[in-house]
């Protein structure tokens, strides 16, 4: 899709900020919307689809899981380590400034954002795909 783009194949196309920031950086490629409410902090002058009459958000969320045999002590000690990793502050400014929006959860808080996805992408699909 990329070399589409730059070769002029194609006039946009659209992707994850992770995907783009490093061309955007080298000014290969510029943002003209992201698909959010809310603006995301790496490029605070590209609008968001709901400001540009598109009222539509994606995201791409990253988690760890682990296999339904793993005691709750197991998991809760992964979920205190990944939680503390992502205290570091520059890690965290490092992920920001790469365009991403970080919203950490325990294990707890994940479990239930993954039902409550499951549910939103349910709705989303015809009755016959699931």
């Amino acid at each position: 899709m990329f070399m589409d783009v730059f070769s002029g194949n194609l006039d946009l196309s659209s992707c994850s900020v992770l995907q783009a920031t490093g061309h955007i950086r080298s000014g290969k490629l510029v943002p003209v919307m992201v698909y959010s409410r809310k603006r995301v902090a790496a490029y605070p002058n590209t609008p968001t689809s709901f400001e540009m009459g598109v009222p539509l958000a994606a995201s791409v969320w990253l988690g760890v899981v682990a296999p339904v045999t793993t005691s709750d002590e197991a998991v809760s000690r992964l979920s205190s380590a990944m939680l503390t990793v992502l205290k570091d502050q520059s890690l965290m400014q490092n992920l920001v400034d790469s365009g991403l929006t970080i919203e950490p959860k325990n294990s707890k808080e994940f479990d239930i954002f993954l039902k409550n996805s499951t549910t939103q992408i349910k709705e989303l699909l015809p009755h016959d795909r699931y």
